[in-house]
C-alpha cells in the first residue's frame, strides 16, 4: 500500500534523491514531474499517516525551497505537481514563514487564477491551507494571551462563583 511504499522510500533515504531531482534543469521535466508528484504524495497526510516524517526530511534538505522554484516553471505540470507537493507541505507554521519570507504569496494568488485547470486548483489548495494555518495559529495566540492575561490577575473568582 502506499504508506508502505512511503515508509520504503525514506527508509532508502531517497527523499533526498527526489529533491535533487526536482532541483535538475528545466530540460529533465519528466523526471522533475515524477519527482514532484511523489514528493507531494509523500508528504499528503491522507496518503501517509507519517507524512510528518517525509516532511522533516524534506526541511532538513532544503527540499521545500526546490518545489517553491517550480512555481515559475513555464511547464504548466511541472506547476500543477509542485503546487500539490506546497499544498501537502505547507500545513506547518515553518513552511509558510518561508513562503513569508520568499514573497511568494503573490505567485500563488497568480497561479490561482490560472487557466491551466489542475494549477488553479492546486493553487487555490495552496491558498486554503494558508488561511486555516493562519487562523490556527490566531486562536492559539489569542489563547496564550489570555492564559497570560488570566495569571496576570491578581485575584481570580472562585469556580463556582456564578453557580447559585
Amino acid at each position: 500500500d502506499a504508506e508502505h511504499l512511503c515508509a520504503l522510500l525514506r527508509a532508502a533515504g531517497l527523499v533526498d534523491s527526489l529533491v535533487q531531482i526536482v532541483s535538475l534543469e528545466s530540460q529533465h521535466a519528466a523526471l522533475q514531474q515524477s519527482a514532484l508528484l511523489i514528493i507531494g504524495n509523500m508528504c499528503s497526510d491522507e496518503v501517509d499517516s507519517n507524512a510528518a516524517l517525509t516532511k522533516a526530511e524534506l526541511k532538513a534538505c532544503h527540499g521545500f525551497e526546490e518545489l517553491l522554484s517550480h512555481l515559475f516553471s513555464p511547464d504548466p505540470i511541472v506547476q500543477a505537481y509542485a503546487l500539490g507537493a506546497v499544498q501537502n507541505t505547507c500545513r506547518e507554521s515553518d513552511y509558510l514563514g518561508v513562503l513569508w519570507t520568499l514573497d511568494l504569496l503573490p505567485r500563488i494568488e497568480e497561479l490561482a487564477v490560472s487557466t491551466e485547470p489542475h494549477v488553479m486548483q492546486f493553487a487555490n489548495g495552496v491558498l486554503g491551507n494558508i488561511d486555516h494555518l493562519m487562523m490556527e495559529e490566531e486562536a492559539i495566540t489569542a489563547i496564550a494571551g489570555a492564559e497570560r492575561q488570566h495569571k496576570a490577575l491578581p485575584y481570580t473568582p472562585s469556580p463556582g462563583a456564578l453557580a447559585r
